[in-house]
């Protein structure tokens, strides 16, 4: 065998070593990342959930969803997460909500009964959070009409 053809046979041979390994590294990349991105009604699902629980998620400055739909004299449980990389909290002053800062990461959960129609404002009341958009509607309706949690 000549040295042209050793060298070739050794990157082959190299080739097929790494191969596998880029491979796997690839897929752990992989997983890791559709982790961080959730999905699932525990991570990052919002809206309302098959359990009736309404879910709220807080970023970098928005609700989402931005709009609830919920019945007229039925209790609501509200789940807020905060999803953003600063601290947020979630207020509806006409029903009494507030949930104080939740760090990042951190979720609360509130209940209450809402006792008249209406569009209702949403807002997170950090400093200058609310004038950066992070504001959203509580829409209350008849019972009659179907709440979906979305707007």
């Amino acid at each position: 065998m000549g040295e042209a053809h050793r060298q070739l046979r050794r990157r082959v041979t190299a080739a097929r070593t790494i191969w596998p390994a880029l491979v796997a590294v690839s897929a752990l990349v992989i997983i890791i990342l559709a982790g961080a991105c959730g999905g699932g009604p525990e991570t990052g699902a919002t809206g309302r959930q098959p359990d009736g629980v309404y879910i709220i998620a807080g970023t970098e400055f928005s609700f989402i969803p931005d709009t609830l739909t919920l019945p007229v004299n039925q209790e609501a449980v509200i789940m807020f997460r905060n999803r953003g990389t600063v601290d947020h909290d979630l207020v509806v002053e006409e029903f009494g909500i507030a949930t104080g800062t939740i760090r990042i990461g951190g979720e609360r959960t509130v209940r209450f009964t809402p006792r008249q129609t209406g569009d209702f404002d949403l807002i997170c009341s950090i400093p200058g959070h609310g004038e950066a958009g992070m504001v959203g509607t509580i829409r209350v309706v008849e019972a009659t009409e179907n709440p979906s949690g979305r707007g």
